[in-house]
């Protein structure tokens, strides 16, 4: 039996550039922020990207949460909580 998935909408925010909204087919983060920063606009840096991801309706229980990439891959940033973005 097949069920039908429901997109989600995610906040992001990619090296402090503007928010931007994404949708997608997922409701796990790291992939949703792989997949902003393979189809949003945004300044790259010289070596390490930094996205910033939540959905507002379920802040502060879940995130926002903060992700890295670089050539390396994709890493999560652990302990910040937002304040200081």
């Amino acid at each position: 039996m097949d069920q039908e998935k429901k997109n989600s909408m995610f906040h992001v925010e990619i090296n402090r550039g503007p928010t931007q909204i994404i949708e997608t087919r997922t409701g796990i983060y790291e992939l949703a922020a792989m997949a902003a920063l393979a189809t949003l606009n945004f300044k790259p840096s010289d070596g390490l990207d930094i996205v910033k991801i939540w959905v507002p309706d379920l802040i502060p229980d879940y995130g926002p949460y903060f992700y890295t990439w670089s050539n390396r891959g994709i890493g999560q940033l652990v302990g910040d909580d937002g304040r200081k973005w």
